[in-house]
């Protein structure tokens, strides 16, 4: 229980954040904290509270987002379970080369789901997405993954200890 309350107050938290560096930097530098969320609990806690941080920061990428209510959440559990293959395969998770692929993977896949899944119910431009939403977002995700990592242990340690 003490573990899903710290991953509510750190999935409300990293969304606050988001908000507000979208709010200060535009759309050219927004990380996806909350996809380096999901995979940092999946990768800490296993697959069950993996699941629940995907419903969390999906429902609260919905319910402030625009595009199709749904969409963050599936796409949140569709990392989830492709995380799963990759836990099985690689133990070296403390690198920072690591971190950054994963980061890079995830994020990738976050926002290509999501693309599909609105392109299904509206009419989007790929163009505009790969330009606007795809490149600032893989980048920005990528340079702040070791930092949010390694702030997220450091929290997580003092939290659950």
């Amino acid at each position: 229980m003490k573990k899903l309350f710290v991953i509510i107050i750190f999935s409300f938290v990293l969304f606050l954040i988001e908000v507000a560096i979208f709010q200060i930097f535009g759309s050219w530098f927004k990380p996806s904290l909350l996809v380096l969320l999901v995979v940092y609990s999946n990768l800490k806690f296993g697959i069950r509270y993996g699941i629940a941080t995907s419903l969390i920061c999906g429902i609260l990428s919905d319910s402030f987002g625009s595009g199709v209510f749904g969409a963050h959440v599936v796409s949140f559990i569709s990392c989830s379970y492709v995380l799963i293959a990759v836990k099985k395969y690689f133990v070296e998770f403390d690198a920072l080369s690591f971190k950054l692929v994963l980061a890079g993977i995830f994020s990738t896949l976050n926002i290509i789901s999501i693309y599909f899944i609105n392109s299904m119910f509206l009419k989007i431009n790929f163009g505009d997405v790969f330009i606007f939403v795809f490149l600032p977002e893989v980048a920005a995700t990528v340079a702040v993954s070791p930092f949010c990592v390694d702030y997220l242990r450091k929290c997580d340690s003092k939290l659950l200890n």
